[in-house]
């Protein structure tokens, strides 16, 4: 491999985006390998190795022992991972693994590639483009209304501090202070001042010390009492 072409390899690797290759059984022989589809498959071991944890790191997922590889791969960690069963299908992650692979080599071949005035290194998505270290590429305000939905303002109570202990700070979600606090506003423009009041409350909690936090629950505070009874109702929230 050529110094320009292993430099434009690691590039891609990088940012998780090891992609497919026209499938060689006979590559894959070579190597030792059974099953490849998405990846090259004359791939060496060791870039083999690095792509797979690229994945990992991209996903969020535990690099440990192996744990995180279980998530598309079949095996135990009560056994070796020299008799885990590599080629299985067995896992659906696989077979999504597979197309995200598929749909990120599209992006970069065949959109991306038509794009004028590319920096070199040219600009490449992968993996970690949307993920950012979690397995759900959504951004926190899909998750969080999601949740909205599905169990109401006291699920999101609960997630909310969940996503904030795990994430804040390593910048895979978005979790200032107004992140919760525009889903608090929504709410109560829609009337549903106590469960906007809800979600003030815990965003000042996640975020104590910050005295926005605090001036966005006051302001819900006088809205709801504005609206409920007039100027002097809201006056004397002060």
């Amino acid at each position: 491999m050529s110094v320009s072409k292993a430099g434009a390899w690691w590039v891609t690797l990088a940012l998780g985006g090891l992609l497919a290759a026209p499938s060689a059984t006979a590559g894959q022989e070579a190597n030792g390998y059974e099953n490849l589809q998405a990846l090259p498959a004359d791939i060496s071991r060791d870039d083999l190795g690095d792509t797979m944890l690229s994945f990992l790191r991209a996903l969020g997922l535990p690099r440990r022992a192996g744990e995180g590889c279980l998530h598309c791969h079949v095996g135990s960690l009560d056994v070796p991972r020299s008799q885990w069963e590599w080629s299985s299908d067995e896992k659906p992650n696989k077979a999504i693994a597979r197309r995200m692979i598929r749909m990120v080599q599209d992006i970069n071949e065949e959109h991306l590639a038509g794009l004028a005035h590319r920096d070199w290194p040219e600009l490449q998505v992968g993996c970690v483009t949307c993920h950012a270290g979690r397995l759900d590429p959504r951004p926190i305000e899909d998750v969080l209304g999601s949740a909205l939905e599905r169990g109401g303002v006291d699920s999101v109570a609960v997630l909310y501090p969940v996503l904030h202990e795990r994430y804040y700070g390593a910048g895979v979600y978005d979790l200032r202070v107004g992140t919760l606090a525009s889903m608090a506003s929504e709410l109560a423009e829609e009337g549903r001042y106590e469960d906007a009041l809800r979600l003030s409350d815990v965003n000042e909690t996640a975020h104590a010390g910050d005295p926005s936090a605090r001036r966005i629950t006051l302001a819900l505070t006088v809205q709801r009492a504005l609206d409920a009874s007039g100027p002097e109702a809201a006056v004397q929230v002060f």
